[in-house]
């Protein structure tokens, strides 16, 4: 199929609405599936998009109507995608400044470096969301949209030589200023979307903005959780104990009126019949000049606060064009962040099923795991681990034994002492859990510590015989605290150590089967109580 993706004169074309005349996108792409997503999300962007199925058809449509981007499929059936872009983009073409955007299958060095110079303005690969291409699509409209107001800017300037050339000179300046703030947006924007960590877009969001639009203060409110309030996240500039009793509702008129208009507004200039309530009233009067809404679709993830610029100078519309940019990017990166939230919840559903029918089979298993657990944690956090290397040992100390759930029930709850094949055949769950888990990408980490919490400092261990620290330090954390918890507690063949006896075995064990580290660590946190113990474990 090709033509229109949008509705009104002929059977191929698609409209949203019948207002003002769309941005014309020409989508250049063999591949039905992706083509269709593409085509759709950019109509639903509010684009005109028309459909081309290779090199030839592209060329054809391009030359019989005016186009606002070109975007190209790196791989056509009949010629490169490159090519077709060196052709549309070159100097001599008839794109006119079209702004031409290749997309493939390899994200490489390689790749991007042979886009740019066939004179595309970007390289997108295919493991792009459409939202996030569509964004793509429209940064690059408003890029040529500015530079053609730079243009225009500069036409004018020099029609004004006579008035001097030191005249001349500020004006240069400050148009270099706005072309560097340009490259600086593509840069934030591309570390923004880079991250799928929501605390650290909108840090990243909030020092780009104070430094680029030179503003003396800036605060950051965000729903958490789709909740109807909007809590501070970030302030700069402001009395951090003074803007912390400020608490938004979602169902205030103005921000009501923010949402539906989605820009940003200035405080100075509210409609008649909107209301802006007591805690908006109070943030006016600490002195926020404008405030821009945080969108991830249509739905309100947060607000923006901006102080005067320094100096007393107002807004001006690059001022504008930046922030709209980076606050697209922002939204989109939220957006992405929650829907890698939503999966690894869906991960850890699935775990918390596979630890439940493990601890079904098991019924040592679910109490040691969450002691181990408890013990790690208190280790890692005392060792100074990062908010995202405790989460991974979390996940490692609770799914360590995850293999027993290939054990047979007999070996596992069998009264007595194992045979030595049934010794080794309980050997194999860290391999087997490793096996378990290993498609599942976050867990890359957490893996190394399900594979590994039977490995010894000598060497020694099993499955894979590493050595001192050859073992990741997260292993050797749940090493030491799952032996602890062995030593600690009470088996239908043999009764648990108290506290002294195991702070001595682990002490007594150090370089040869613990990390000497580790258990140094943990020895100071059972002998200063700071580790909850059970209450079965005396000294």
């Amino acid at each position: 199929m090709s033509g229109f993706a949008t509705k009104p004169t002929n059977p191929s074309v698609l409209t949203l609405a019948a207002s003002a005349p769309a941005q014309r996108v020409l989508l250049i792409d063999s591949d039905p599936v992706h083509r269709g997503l593409i085509s759709r999300v950019l109509v639903e962007s509010g684009f005109e998009v028309l459909v081309a199925v290779d090199g030839s058809q592209g060329l054809k449509y391009f030359h019989a109507q005016p186009i606002d981007l070109v975007l190209i499929e790196r791989e056509l059936p009949d010629l490169s995608g490159f090519s077709l872009c060196s052709r549309l983009s070159s100097r001599e073409g008839e794109s006119g400044g079209v702004p031409v955007l290749v997309f493939g299958m390899g994200g490489d060095e390689r790749a991007t470096r042979q886009a740019f110079q066939a004179g595309a303005q970007d390289y997108l690969v295919h493991t792009m969301s459409p939202v996030e291409v569509a964004a793509r699509v429209e940064h690059a409209l408003n890029s040529v949209a500015l530079r053609k107001d730079l243009s225009q800017q500069n036409v004018e300037l020099s029609s004004e030589l006579d008035e001097g050339q030191r005249e001349l000179a500020v004006a240069y300046r400050q148009l270099k200023v706005q072309l560097l703030s340009q490259r600086a947006l593509f840069d934030v924007s591309h570390q923004i979307n880079s991250s799928i960590d929501v605390d650290d877009q909108i840090n990243i969001l909030l020092l780009t903005v104070m430094g680029q639009l030179v503003i003396e203060s800036a605060a950051i409110f965000v729903s958490k959780n789709d909740q109807e309030l909007l809590e501070l996240h970030s302030a700069k500039g402001v009395d951090r104990i003074e803007i912390q009793s400020v608490h938004l509702k979602r169902e205030i008129s103005f921000l009501s009126y923010i949402q539906e208009h989605a820009r940003s507004v200035d405080f100075t200039e509210i409609p008649s019949g909107v209301t802006l309530g007591r805690d908006l009233r109070h943030l006016q009067q600490m002195g926020f000049a404008l405030v821009a809404p945080i969108l991830t679709g249509n739905k309100l993830a947060g607000l923006l606060f901006l102080g005067p610029k320094l100096g007393g100078r107002p807004f001006e519309l690059a001022d504008q064009m930046l922030l709209s940019s980076l606050l697209a990017s922002t939204g989109i990166a939220m957006e992405k962040a929650e829907l890698f939230q939503k999966l690894q919840e869906s991960y850890v559903a699935t775990i918390q099923s596979l630890m439940s029918a493990m601890e079904a089979k098991d019924t040592y298993t679910r109490g040691h795991t969450a002691r181990v657990s408890r013990y790690a944690l208190a280790i890692a956090k005392a060792m100074n681990f990062s908010r995202e290397a405790l989460e991974d040992v979390r996940l490692g100390a609770t799914l360590h034994d995850i293999g027993k759930i290939g054990i047979h029930e007999g070996i596992l709850n069998k009264p007595g002492r194992l045979t030595d094949e049934e010794l080794e055949i309980m050997k194999e769950h860290p391999a087997l859990g490793d096996r378990i888990l290993r498609k599942i990408l976050f867990l890359k980490q957490a893996r190394k510590m399900v594979r590994h919490h039977h490995e010894r400092w000598d060497g020694e261990g099993y499955p894979d015989q590493l050595k001192g620290e050859e073992i990741s330090l997260g292993a050797r954390i749940v090493t030491v605290a799952d032996s602890f918890d062995a030593m600690t507690s009470n088996r239908t063949y043999s009764e648990g150590m108290g506290l002294t006896e195991a702070i001595w075995h682990l002490s007594t064990k150090v370089r040869t089967q613990f990390c000497p580290d580790t258990v140094a660590v943990f020895v100071k946190l059972l002998q200063d109580r700071i580790v909850a113990l059970p209450t079965w474990l005396k000294d």
